[in-house]
């Protein structure tokens, strides 16, 4: 990943802009996994009612432009 690609992509300028807040606190012992999942919202009569998210799987590629994250281990 190049930063050429980061900057045109809204959703891995995002990743980085979190993954770069949890790198200033992974100091205090903070671990972080960033992983993909389905969300469902529920609404009635228009009024939010809650969320579920279901089978998060670790984040491999980006869901917008499909490039490779690269996982630190």
């Amino acid at each position: 990943m190049n930063d050429s690609d980061l900057k045109s992509c809204p959703f891995c300028v995002f990743l980085g802009e979190i993954k770069l807040r949890d790198e200033l606190h992974s100091k205090d012992g903070y671990e972080n996994k960033y992983c993909a999942a389905l969300v469902h919202e529920s609404y009635y009569n228009g009024s939010y009612c809650g969320r579920s998210t279901y089978n998060p799987e670790p984040l491999n590629y980006c869901s917008v432009c499909g490039i490779k994250i690269e996982t630190e281990i």
